[in-house]
């Protein structure tokens, strides 16, 4: 007999053709492993210092998490209602006017498919940019573009092998991944202020300490710093992507989503209040910002008066204290970040190879019949896993050419995964928050209308600030992610008028006059995948 969360996903008109092994805890260490929260706001401190300075660092995370945080909690709700690997392009369909429906679907599922493939690529840069100076250090050269690009696909091929060979294995990497990032989260902090042996930041530097370089005026300029703390609090949508991988997923699912972003928020407040109490202050910031070790060792650095124990922290000190050359702390502590991050790249291509499957189930892509293929002997979407490994490779040729228009890339799948998450929540107020059915997670009406209203407006400042260049005067740091996603929604437009209004028709769900959104109550038990 078929569980309740199998029926639920027949009665949606899907196989339940993936095996759902992920538990809880591996489900958020995923999560946690592609937003790495407090590690991606210590590493754009520079931009955030330069543009709001100590207060933006702090308050920005205060303000992006409340608006992420209630975009989470609405898209929650959908996720609670329709646990579909769809995501976002499914709900707006599914609550959508009949006649709009498959245009909406279309758009956001395009757009959906577009942001984390960007996001892949996104994350084989960051990686293969510390393998590449790894590599430099090494060799005593400066390393360049073509070596960097090489790492790219080499950290992209990576890890698609990891998402083919290991994909049993998968859950135990998130929960390897969780643990790894909440151990540095502890670490790194408790060591600095163990062994700061520099006054401490005064807490009015801190908490409200502002520093403008960017030319904007200085509201502008803050709440372009407050992007760093939004984008280290993106892309909690993976969960729904995945959904389909884990047990009770109605009612986990959404916990799942929330606490991840809030796991998010916590730390990265924490962390990042701590490492500015021990930078120096103002007298500090310049060096900072400018320096070629980057701003965590820089402080780090400063404020225990040594580089190599600096790296020591970088390293989490259990792992320097098993190596007895000191030599070669800077090299293995940029192998310990690039295997962080690295945990993220591999979370990353797991997302965009479930939603490249999930669209092509309903016919989004061309030749959507070869990409909604579930390999049998591994019980993964095989060829839709190849399909999203080779576009973010493809990427790193851009990036080969030009690392501006990479970047305008990276800042336009930000902008395109959060219109995606706003556009079923604007509909869900168009339509009076009226059209969800009965689910296992719910909030009350007055909270869902506060929740919602905040995170749609959330993305509207945050949308226009992502296409906005970090500094005037404009010159070579033009910001071209505003022509990224034109192109995006002209090409997804076009495509829709050459052939897509004649034969998709959105997802399969459509075709029923009625869903059910829980086949049972949602609340089985599921001892065998328990933590």
């Amino acid at each position: 007999m078929a569980t309740a969360v199998t029926a639920q996903l027949v009665a949606m008109g899907y196989d339940a053709a993936l095996p759902r092994n992920f538990t809880p805890l591996s489900m958020l260490g995923m999560a946690f492993a592609i937003l790495n929260s407090w590690g991606v706001m210590s590493a754009s401190l520079p931009l955030a210092l330069a543009s709001g300075g100590p207060s933006v660092a702090v308050w920005g995370v205060v303000f992006a998490g409340i608006g992420n945080l209630s975009i989470a909690v609405s898209l929650a709700e959908f996720l609670s209602a329709y646990p579909t690997a769809g995501g976002q392009y499914h709900w707006a369909a599914l609550i959508a006017p009949n006649r709009h429906a498959p245009l909406l679907a279309w758009v956001a599922g395009w757009t959906t498919v577009f942001g984390w493939i960007a996001v892949a690529g996104s994350g084989s840069v960051l990686t293969s940019q510390m393998v590449a100076g790894m590599v430099a250090q090494t060799e005593n050269a400066p390393h360049s573009r073509a070596s960097q690009f090489v790492s790219y696909l080499l950290v992209t091929l990576v890890a698609f092998a990891v998402n083919v060979l290991l994909a049993s294995q998968l859950p135990s990497l998130n929960k390897a991944a969780l643990y790894w990032s909440i151990l540095g989260f502890i670490v790194i902090p408790a060591s600095a202020l163990l062994l700061c042996k520099i006054d401490f930041a005064d807490p009015s530097f801190v908490f409200a300490g502002f520093v403008n370089k960017t030319r904007w005026p200085d509201a502008v300029a803050w709440l372009l710093g407050s992007l760093q703390a939004g984008l280290a609090l993106n892309g909690y949508d993976a969960v729904s992507h995945c959904i389909e991988e884990i047990p009770n997923a109605a009612v986990v699912g959404p916990l799942v989503m929330i606490s991840c972003v809030a796991l998010g928020i916590a730390t990265s407040i924490l962390f990042i209040v701590v490492i500015l109490f021990v930078s120096g202050g103002y007298d500090a910031i310049d060096d900072i910002i400018g320096s070629p070790l980057g701003p965590l060792m820089t402080i780090l650095s400063n404020a225990s008066g040594s580089r190599v124990v600096a790296t020591v922290l970088m390293l989490f000190p259990l792992l320097c204290l098993v190596i007895e050359p000191i030599s070669g702390c800077e090299n293995l502590a940029m192998l310990t970040c690039a295997a962080q991050q690295l945990f993220g790249t591999i979370s990353i291509m797991t997302t965009s190879s479930r939603m490249v499957f999930a669209f092509a189930r309903d016919g989004g892509l061309p030749r959507s019949d070869l990409f909604e293929r579930i390999h049998k002997s591994q019980a993964l979407p095989l060829n839709a896993l190849c399909l999203a490994a080779t576009m973010t490779a493809l990427l790193g040729f851009i990036f080969l050419i030009s690392t501006t228009a990479f970047n305008s890339i990276a800042s336009a799948s930000v902008v395109a995964l959060s219109l995606s998450y706003a556009l079923p929540i604007a509909i869900h107020l168009a339509q009076g928050r009226s059209k969800l059915p009965d689910r296992p997670f719910t909030i009350s009406p007055k909270l869902g209308w506060v929740v919602n209203i905040i995170g749609v407006s959330y993305t509207a400042i945050t949308t226009v600030l992502f296409l906005l260049p970090p500094q005037l005067p404009v010159r070579g740091n033009m910001n071209y992610a505003g022509a990224v996603i034109l192109l995006v929604l002209g090409t997804c437009v076009a495509a829709w008028y050459a052939s897509g209004r004649k034969h998709y028709r959105g997802p399969v769900a459509l075709r029923y006059n009625e869903i059910s959104a829980t086949a049972g109550d949602g609340s089985e038990e599921d001892e065998e995948h328990a933590d």
